[in-house]
């Protein structure tokens, strides 16, 4: 019998009897971000007044299995991001993210590795979604720098290494 939303849920987050089917999908690809913005303006609008004029996502791996070892890997990076503001252009680094999930019936959907790059930031972690862990690090005045066009003009300045751990 398939199962229901909350029974899906369920299983994920704690594991628990799912039939999966043996199937395999695997995908890559680029999406030119400012073409997309032109074309729905309301899709990537993330305030009012700003523009993205340039970067490319990279699906770099999307590789999704069902049985007998269900799973994901997912590598991606954006190049190149520049965002407009009435005459301010800025541009944001790299970024980069990877993640390989797997699930087990006896714990449910686990995260091997997940991690988030930029050169203003870095997370990495690992474990379920109920007992996550990991360390990340972040220069705060880079990442101001880096998105000062998203954030609140009132806000307090952001500036310092931010490091640590979580659990």
């Amino acid at each position: 019998t398939p199962l229901d939303r909350d029974e899906l849920i369920a299983a994920l987050l704690e594991g628990g009897s799912i039939t999966w089917a043996d199937f395999t999908l695997e995908s890559r690809g680029r999406l030119d971000l400012a073409v997309l913005a032109e074309a729905a303006p309301a899709l990537l609008e993330p305030r009012p007044g700003l523009k993205i004029t340039q970067g490319i996502f990279h699906l770099d791996k999307f590789h999704l299995r069902g049985a007998p070892a269900p799973g994901l890997q997912l590598d991606w990076h954006l190049d190149d991001l520049a965002t407009r503001k009435g005459p301010e252009l800025v541009r944001t680094g790299p970024l980069r993210g990877s993640c390989t999930l797997a699930w087990d019936p006896a714990r449910g959907l686990r995260a091997e590795k997940a991690q988030l790059s930029a050169d203003f930031a870095r997370l990495d972690g690992q474990g379920t979604p109920t007992q996550f862990q990991g360390d990340f690090t972040a220069d705060l005045g880079k990442f101001r720098r880096r998105f000062r066009q998203l954030l609140d003009p009132n806000a307090l300045p952001l500036t310092g290494l931010f490091e640590g751990s979580f659990t």
